[in-house]
């Protein structure tokens, strides 16, 4: 059996590059970006790193469902802005001392649009969805080091354009317990589409991230630093400013610092008891991209917090990504051999 998996990882994980590497145009299939549950939500919306019971930290990272040993299921859901419902569910299982397992759906419904001709007269509705089936497998290759494979089928319907593909995540984790300190690597969304939605294929959002969290030895703070989008340097909007001297219009793009920053991923965990934190997070990137020059806010600033309710572990996280778009994520885990 392990040698077929073996197989199989292999197989899969050509297909995903080879594919990958044959990819034009702009990436499709975006949700697959957004926080798969709450504690990832309050810490900025990507975290690699955080070693937890909470088995939905297998969609950022495979490698972390080896940390994960009972029977556990997890569900999330987000009121995401302009009321896109968006959430998760996660079911994993101890397959051996060192190996979990897991399946996962992430769904998002973007509501029903109404549908006009060119001339503005209406001729119904349409409807617009995103889901996606993850298999994943983790493996403690040491007490230290677990690695992990997630393949994903990803299918995407908006009115009559379909269109299906197939992904592969590939991660690492290193996990000191005695001094804290969690280092993590994750490759995600290598793949490509079988099904276009029209002529143009588009990529995947695949991205390289690398992680950190680190708990402080007296203190009941633990700090998340991630690093995402490593694939690509520049994430310029390439926002137009008025040429004032020429009338016109510039193209300006970020500057170094505003670039680096947007590479980066902030997050704080007050861990008050074993069962219950508060957590924060800022996201560089959510906060350039979605400002608005004329009104303040805390764009891009995350919290949220988790405490246990006898079987059952609680969570809830609030985001703002602009004026407008404020989102509220909620979420329930257990371990099932508890019942």
């Amino acid at each position: 059996m392990k040698k077929e998996l073996i197989v199989l990882i292999l197989i899969l994980s050509v297909f995903s590059i080879g594919t990958s590497h044959g990819q034009n145009g702009e990436s499709a299939f975006a949700f697959l970006r957004l926080p798969s549950s709450t504690h990832i939500s309050a810490l900025g919306g990507t975290n690699i790193s955080i070693v937890s019971e909470d088995n939905s930290n297998a969609f950022q990272n495979p490698a972390l469902l080896s940390r994960v040993k009972e029977t556990a299921i997890s569900l999330n859901y987000m009121n995401y802005v302009a009321d896109i419902n968006y959430g998760t569910a996660f079911f994993s299982k101890s397959a051996s001392k060192r190996a979990v397992w897991g399946i996962g759906m992430i769904y998002a419904d973007y509501g029903n649009f109404n549908q006009t001709t060119i001339d503005n007269q209406s001729i119904g509705t349409f409807a617009a969805k995103d889901m996606a089936l993850h298999g994943v497998y983790s493996y403690a290759l040491t007490d230290k080091v677990s690695g992990g494979i997630t393949g994903k089928a990803i299918y995407s319907v908006y009115d009559e354009y379909t269109s299906f593909a197939l992904g592969v995540d590939l991660g690492l984790n290193y996990f000191d317990v005695a001094n804290n300190l969690s280092l993590a690597i994750a490759l995600k969304n290598i793949g490509g589409q079988l099904d276009k939605f029209n002529e143009q294929s588009e990529n995947l959002p695949w991205d390289l991230q690398i992680g950190l969290s680190k708990k402080l030895a007296h203190a009941p703070f633990r700090l998340h630093l991630t690093g995402k989008y490593l694939n690509t340097w520049d994430l310029s909007l390439l926002r137009e400013t008025v040429n004032t001297t020429g009338g016109g219009v510039d193209r300006k793009s970020d500057t170094f610092i505003t670039t680096l920053t947007k590479h980066l991923g902030f997050g704080l965990d007050f861990i008050f008891t074993k069962n219950f934190y508060l957590a924060f997070g800022y996201n560089p990137k959510v906060a350039d991209d979605f400002k608005v020059q004329e009104k303040k806010g805390f764009y891009g600033f995350t919290l949220g917090t988790g405490f246990d309710i006898k079987r059952y572990h609680l969570g809830a996280s609030v985001f703002q990504q602009h004026v407008g778009g404020t989102t509220l994520m909620i979420g329930v885990s257990t371990d099932l051999k508890k019942f």
